[in-house]
């Protein structure tokens, strides 16, 4: 058994184990009749719930523990659903484990492929899960032979206005267009695709080239260094909920994370004047281009930016006007390594002068991702959590 099924204990949540155990839950589906590939993330507040995404050998599910108050919400979720999309439902732990059409924050799963032709009517198209946050979001790419792929991006119905207006924020700002249609009572956007590898899968193979990490320098910073269009702002996200978290975590941690983001609050920097900025940065964002490929389906002309036109940014369903040093300080945050990380900062100098206050966000923001490595199920968190709080300390000093 895992360390991270052993050393997490909540009387509140009795289903919590069997998420945080990949072999507990790997047994748990065998006997429902799917195997596990992967545990992808999880969302856990304690005492209250623990929400997994989980990718299936034959697609994506989520599993969902509460609390007793909770299990008449349990309960609701399936009778709202197909019975067949429902494979475990553990009344005495409160758990269900069901594959996303069951996922009813995100109704669009119940049927992408209507969803789809609600927005381009045509033939049935194959549909390929990219990404999927339970609850959150979902996105898949759609296929049809002979048409451009697609991108679609189920939402919450409650969130896909403040999405829709941030990538057409966007394409205004830049004179280009990505959006393809959208249905907001289902919560769907589609958009057009870009085709590469992503500069994050680039990098765990080894492949990313000095270029293609000055390039995306380049490309940040002139997104970075286009006039302001009045528009909406970059939500700043509070780091006080990882700390918590931290806290239940690792107890002997608590103190210490909560004398960083003391620390991180009496320094803020003075703010600047806001600029476009991506809003969710990392390598992941990041389109490296296939020199063959026909550059007229990319987005946008700010997305073919670079020495060789082969750099495309994506994802800009949170950008908004910002502070730039925060984009920036994604990147390191999200696990570029240092050296990588400054032929990135060589590609931007070249376009305009670093933001000031880079150290500070870049704190911020590892303290947002602190305790990344129990959220992604990683064997050693319960070390490298401290290790990330090292790195804080030391951005800060």
């Amino acid at each position: 058994m895992s360390a991270t099924s052993t050393m997490i204990i909540d009387a509140g949540l009795r289903g919590l184990a069997a998420l945080l155990d990949p072999d507990r839950l790997s047994s748990v589906l065998e006997r429902a009749g799917v195997r596990l590939a992967r545990r992808s993330h999880l969302r856990y507040k304690p005492g209250t719930s623990c929400l997994a995404g989980i990718v299936l050998d034959d697609g994506v599910a989520f599993g969902y523990a509460v609390a007793d108050s909770a299990g008449p919400k349990l309960d609701k979720i399936i009778r709202k659903t197909d019975p067949a999309a429902v494979l475990v439902h553990d009344r005495d732990r409160n758990l269900i484990i069901a594959r996303a059409r069951a996922d009813r924050d995100l109704p669009a799963l119940a049927d992408p492929h209507a969803a789809l032709a609600a927005i381009r009517p045509g033939p049935s198209a194959t549909l390929r899960t990219l990404a999927y946050k339970p609850q959150r979001r979902w996105v898949g790419l759609a296929s049809r032979a002979g048409e451009p792929p697609l991108l679609l991006r189920a939402y919450r119905p409650a969130t896909v206005a403040d999405a829709h207006r941030r990538l057409t924020w966007y394409e205004h700002l830049t004179g280009g267009r990505r959006i393809v249609g959208w249905q907001p009572r289902s919560g769907v956007i589609a958009t057009s695709f870009q085709p590469g590898a992503s500069l994050a899968d680039l990098i765990d193979h080894g492949t990313a080239t000095d270029t293609n990490l000055h390039d995306t320098g380049v490309a940040l910073a002139r997104l970075h260094d286009h006039p302001p269009l009045s528009g909406p702002t970059v939500r700043q996200a509070d780091p006080a909920a990882t700390v918590a978290l931290i806290g239940v975590l690792l107890p002997e941690q608590s103190a210490r994370a909560e004398r960083i983001l003391a620390r991180l609050r009496a320094t803020a920097p003075a703010a600047v004047a806001p600029q476009p900025c991506h809003g969710d940065f990392s390598a992941d964002q990041v389109i490296i281009h296939n020199h063959h490929a026909d550059l007229s389906e990319m987005s946008s002309p700010m997305t073919q930016l670079g020495s060789d036109k082969s750099v495309g940014l994506i994802d800009f369903d949170r950008s908004g006007l910002g502070d730039p040093a925060a984009d920036l300080a994604g990147l390191p945050a999200a696990g570029l390594g240092p050296a990588a990380f400054d032929r990135v900062l060589a590609g931007y100098r070249t376009v305009r002068p670093m933001p000031a206050g880079l150290d500070w966000h870049l704190a911020h923001a590892l303290l947002l991702r602190a305790a990344e490595p129990f959220r992604s199920g990683a064997a050693d968190w319960a070390a490298a959590i401290p290790e990330r709080l090292t790195r804080i300390e030391e951005a800060l000093s």
